[in-house]
């Protein structure tokens, strides 16, 4: 196993009469030059006392903002997160009786440290340096998020990287978590990951694209906690890795071989699907669609898109993806499921256990764009309608967030027709079972990807456009590997863009990114590694 980290200090103070605690001793150590795990300081207490707890209060010597770890017992070890490399930090480790109502408690060490640098040096902190080839261009605006996550695929960088990086307001790079050897690849490219979820314990929950291994749970630190051992014969996990409600068990989504009488081709379908980590490991589906929609007239515009797949040893050269559903949360409304079908642009609500087996149900409501006969809310105006969308959540309010791709709209003429896909967010009225657009934010055309989450602690929202050239830039890079055609080592490819939003939808924060060897898939906001928070 990589050795980690190193010792740079020890500090003692004298014992104080007055209080016990100021005679714990410590240490702290940083990372080897070109770890491979996330940025962490490792601090150690050499005279531990079960009655007397610890934090450390550290920041930027560039920043204004100070963060605080959690109060932890002196006893152990205490890992500090939320670290940019090559950036210079102040810290300072207070410590206090177990109990005790003084918010601050008493310092018993001081120092400073450069950050060092990571494996990749183009995982730099400070927006627009590195010679214009780190991985973050400019940060505009004023975020009201705290962190953003997203994906970075530069599997041609050497080590090879394909995993998620959490960004600071200043545009720093604080954390990453790193697939290194991506496989069992379905998707465009070197699509190793997916989406990423946090834990109360502020542990990770991982949803990658890699067959057999297609979810895990992650320390902060960078320890992988436990995983599923998959075999996807018929059918591999393709999407989401959200939480439910208690964060004890993750919410995918299965694929599923249907053979279906009058279609020539075996139609893939969708169960959502429940991994159950915290109670032994089980694994269980909860909804087949095919037991709500009809694969033979439920047909959406992209019912047709074809691929290769492989089942019971027999490969085909040609399957066609019938629903593709594509996200599952749990509603902060009511509770509920919410499950996007992006074949069919339905979204729809599922109780979140399902009724006893056999007796069928659970489906509660659904909005549809395609089939408004199965839709229970009408839109109010048609050129609100969403198509193909991704990543679906429904606020407190009951209203709805998604990005919209458009791609019935944009490449079939629906709905009028368009050249954009969009962030946006719906109002669902439950006495008139209307549904209307609240805001939308019309950015370039993406065809498969992309994102709209709520900001948390907020009334605003965070589009994202996995690659802020459009489609065509996309297809350029996927048509240059697909060729067999190199993508430079590891170099830029391109550009995504976050762009944070008001209620009313306008852009209050930018954050511009690059693209390696793939697009990211999604971006999302959120506000702690691990406990760590603002003073």
């Amino acid at each position: 196993m990589q050795h980690r980290l190193i010792v740079l200090v020890s500090l003692w103070l004298a014992a104080a009469a007055e209080d016990h605690c100021l005679s714990i001793g410590a240490t702290y150590a940083l990372p080897e030059e070109g770890s491979t795990l996330p940025p962490q300081v490792l601090v150690s207490f050499t005279a531990g006392d079960t009655e007397c707890e610890a934090r450390v209060v550290y920041k930027k010597l560039s920043g204004a903002q100070q963060l605080a770890t959690p109060w932890s017992p002196t006893t152990g070890d205490m890992s500090v997160l939320r670290l940019a490399p090559g950036v210079d930090y102040s810290l300072d480790f207070y410590s206090r009786p177990v109990g005790s109502a003084d918010q601050f408690g008493a310092s018993i060490l001081n120092g400073s440290f450069t950050m060092p640098q990571t494996a990749w040096p183009w995982l730099t902190s400070a927006a627009g340096e590195s010679n214009g080839e780190g991985f973050i261009v400019s940060l505009t605006g004023t975020p009201s998020w705290e962190l953003f996550t997203t994906e970075v695929h530069a599997t041609s960088s050497a080590p090879p990287f394909s995993g998620f990086v959490t960004v600071d307001v200043e545009g720093d790079i604080v954390w990453f978590w790193n697939l290194s050897t991506p496989s069992g690849t379905p998707d465009f490219g070197s699509f190793a990951t997916h989406s990423i979820d946090q834990r109360t314990d502020h542990s990770f929950a991982v949803q990658s694209m890699v067959a057999d291994n297609p979810l895990e749970v992650v320390s902060p630190q960078g320890e992988v906690l436990k995983y599923l051992a998959y075999s996807g014969e018929c059918g591999i996990l393709t999407h989401e890795g959200r939480l439910n409600g208690d964060k004890t068990k993750l919410l995918t989504v299965r694929q599923t071989w249907l053979e279906v009488p009058g279609l020539a081709l075996p139609q893939i379908g969708n169960t959502v699907a429940e991994w159950d980590f915290e109670g032994g490991g089980s694994w269980r589906d909860l909804y087949d669609l095919s037991e709500f929609f009809d694969p033979s007239s439920e047909r959406g515009f992209l019912s047709r898109s074809t691929y290769a797949a492989s089942c019971n040893g027999t490969t085909l050269p040609r399957v066609q993806d019938w629903t593709h559903a594509n996200s599952v949360s749990v509603s902060a409304f009511d509770g509920s499921l919410i499950v996007s079908v992006r074949q069919l642009s339905t979204v729809c609500s599922f109780l979140p256990e399902p009724p006893a087996e056999g007796s069928g149900g659970g489906l509660q409501w659904c909005v549809s764009s395609e089939f408004p006969d199965r839709s229970n809310f009408t839109f109010v105006d048609e050129a609100d309608m969403f198509f193909n969308e991704h990543a679906v959540m429904q606020l407190e309010s009951g209203n709805l967030v998604l990005f919209d791709n458009g791609n019935a709209r944009v490449e079939g003429g629906y709905a009028g027709g368009g050249s954009n896909s969009r962030g946006i967010e719906f109002e669902l009225d439950w006495s008139a079972l209307t549904i209307r657009k609240v805001w939308d934010l019309p950015v370039v055309y993406d065809s498969h990807q992309g994102s709209t989450y709520a900001v948390p602690g907020t009334d605003h929202s965070l589009v994202f456009v996995p690659d802020n050239g459009g489609d065509a830039s996309r297809r350029v890079r996927e048509e240059k590997r697909n060729n067999g055609s190199a993508l430079d080592g590891g170099q830029p490819t391109g550009l995504c863009m976050a762009t944070e939003v008001d209620r009313t939808g306008q852009p209050v924060a930018e954050l511009l990114a690059r693209i390696y060897d793939d697009t990211p898939y999604r971006g999302i906001p959120s506000t702690s590694i691990n406990g760590e928070r603002p003073l």
